[in-house]
């Protein structure tokens, strides 16, 4: 039964990691640069999600999974770079994003490309990017009006900060708190939050309104 439901979810989810860009399309967004390359942020999640149900080898669909780990909270802090207008969040994330890069890459050299020897890099990631988020949603929440585009940016933000919130839940059950079933249930919530950060997103999206609508 739980495997059923994983199946399901994981497809649904999968699915909706191309609706961003659906919508990049349909709203004329493609000059709109955060936009467009956050779709091809949630785009890059489903294809390589794609690939676990590919019948790929495990080996290679781990070393996958560990390589895209590694570029996956320097991406989201170069995406907070493009679309921040905080000149010190801008600073953080350019400082941060490669530190952490940097930092995993020695680590793999060290240790080996292993889960393990992304354990204590990516608890850093996690919150170096919940801490980038919150302080840009901080600085939406003291404007009294916004523009459509910061309406946006606000679910969109909020979308990663749920996302990365709930990577915490599965972090932590992945490396200090191991079960029988961990594997399928951190599996399950990964894609059930995935889902969730996606219509968030995507709702953020609607609210843009075409290219054409610069208010």
């Amino acid at each position: 039964m739980k495997s059923q439901v994983y199946n399901i979810i994981s497809v649904i989810a999968i699915t909706a990691s191309f609706i961003p860009l659906v919508l990049v399309l349909v709203k004329n967004l493609w000059k709109e640069s955060a936009f467009l390359l956050i779709a091809f942020y949630w785009v890059l999640s489903g294809m390589v999600n794609i690939l676990d149900k590919t019948g790929i080898s495990k080996p290679t669909m781990e070393l996958i999974t560990i390589v895209y780990n590694m570029f996956d909270i320097p991406i989201v802090l170069g995406l907070i770079y493009f679309s921040t207008k905080s000149f010190r969040i801008k600073r953080f994330t350019r400082i941060a994003a490669p530190a952490l890069l940097l930092a995993q890459l020695i680590s793999f050299m060290v240790k080996g490309w292993n889960y393990d020897a992304a354990k204590y890099v990516l608890a850093a990631g996690l919150l170096i990017v919940i801490y980038a988020v919150v302080c840009e949603l901080s600085l939406y929440m003291h404007k009294l009006e916004h523009t459509r585009h910061e309406k946006a940016m606000v679910f969109i933000h909020v979308s990663f900060l749920f996302a990365y919130g709930t990577f915490i839940i599965i972090y932590i059950f992945d490396y200090y708190i191991k079960v029988g079933t961990s594997s399928v249930d951190n599996f399950i919530i990964y894609y059930i939050s995935s889902l969730i950060a996606i219509i968030i997103a995507s709702i953020g999206y609607l609210a843009k309104g075409s290219s054409r609508n610069f208010i």
